[in-house]
């Protein structure tokens, strides 16, 4: 292997810089035990000017910097075992009401965090519903690397949809959507490999990981037009625990949904009768709830379908039947477990597309904790593959 400490000779256009670490300086050393195999994009905090280039060791830590006038030629990166990274800009979208007000309590924190990571970025707070979504798209038209939702679902389903709408429009083909958790359940960010706590999150930017993801696409209801969503529609009893939940303004996280889902067992136990299309196999049964998932969560604590992945190009579904109030709330505690699959009244499945009509009844939804209806009759469902890149924990690190 070529002998990193005389890497500036490849080319006249490198400087080698050392960064210290820890007290010692390691530079060509830990260097040389890179591999050719990088993540796609790191941060670059290393040098004065925050817009310049800069390298990076296998891992993506700040070992050294190699300074140049352009990106190495691949004979080149392959014989120093380097790659080229640049400062990756930031759009930050505040939900500041947000985990019941946490949003605005915590901006000060969140600036802080992303300062300590020397990350380069812009904040602005959400006035109004739908703002996000709106500065999502003229964040990924202006060009930003990374455009992140700090709230809860309902902003990163917000970003989402932005995100979304400007690829339709052909902008934003570098973009990746990142989230920073101020939510109530936070059940998006869990499907994708995010942190909860806010300075794992910032830490996460700042690395840089990247994995695709599917994304779900909603038509009826009160979306005729169509919706995106990332980590899954909840129809039936799990809608309802949603709305109570937001009713809750005293309780927050899991003891909301908790005590949602305690309240909705005593007002949604007769089920619908609906018809399920899944990819051509049709169900026609009474459904108590009809978990459509891209993710594996929701309501902060019930693993929903735990086996989900989010870029299989399949959707995973869990449906309930009809049964009685005690064998819902003995239920309940396998959901927390994620082994509700072998009770005689769930069914599970996989599907591209689904379609769920009321026959009788109606059906409430949600689609990332946001309301589809409260009294829809049919709805569709549809999962794109692979449409958006998420900044995530590398695998290593979510296990």
């Amino acid at each position: 292997m070529t002998d990193l400490r005389r890497a500036p000779r490849i080319s006249p256009f490198l400087t080698l810089v050392s960064v210290r670490i820890g007290g010692a300086a390691r530079g060509s050393e830990s260097l040389r035990r890179g591999s050719p195999s990088w993540p796609a994009v790191v941060q670059l905090p290393t040098l004065d000017d925050r817009h310049g280039r800069g390298w990076f060791d296998a891992r993506g830590a700040m070992r050294s910097t190699l300074v140049r006038s352009g990106p190495p030629d691949r004979d080149e990166r392959y014989r120093t075992g380097l790659s080229w990274v640049k400062t990756m800009r930031n759009k930050i979208i505040l939900n500041p009401v947000s985990g019941g007000g946490a949003g605005g309590r915590f901006r000060g924190l969140i600036e802080r965090l992303l300062q300590g990571h020397s990350l380069d970025f812009d904040l602005v707070a959400t006035e109004r519903p739908w703002h996000a979504a709106e500065l999502a798209e003229q964040a990924a038209m202006d060009g930003y690397d990374h455009v992140v939702a700090a709230g809860g679902d309902g902003t990163a389903n917000e970003v989402l949809n932005g995100l979304m709408l400007a690829k339709q429009a052909g902008a934003g083909e570098n973009v990746a959507m990142g989230i920073l958790c101020i939510g109530r359940g936070n059940d998006f960010a869990f499907g994708v490999g995010v942190p909860p706590d806010l300075e794992a999150g910032c830490r996460v930017l700042a690395e840089g990981h990247r994995r695709m993801m599917d994304v779900g696409w909603a038509v009826g209801g009160d979306f005729p037009q169509g919706r995106h969503f990332g980590n899954g529609v909840g129809i039936g009893f799990d809608a309802v625990v949603g709305f109570e939940a937001l009713k809750m303004k005293r309780l927050q996280g899991f003891l909301s949904y908790l005590a949602a889902a305690l309240k909705t067992i005593m007002l949604y136990y007769r089920a619908p009768l609906v018809r399920i299309e899944l990819d051509g196999e049709t169900i026609t049964q009474p459904s108590l709830m009809i978990s459509i998932m891209n993710g594996r969560r929701m309501g902060g604590v019930f693993m929903m379908t735990p086996e989900a992945e989010i870029d299989d190009g399949k959707f995973d579904l869990c449906i309930a039947g009809q049964m009685g109030r005690p064998s819902m709330l003995a239920l309940m505690a396998r959901f927390t477990r994620g082994t509700q699959a072998t009770h005689t009244s769930i069914r599970t499945g996989r599907a591209r597309r689904v379609v769920v009509t009321a026959l009788e009844g109606a059906l409430p939804a949600h689609a990332d904790g946001e309301t589809l209806c409260t009294d829809g009759q049919r709805l569709s469902l549809e999962l794109h593959a692979r449409q958006i890149e998420m900044v995530c924990q590398a695998e290593d690190d979510a296990r």
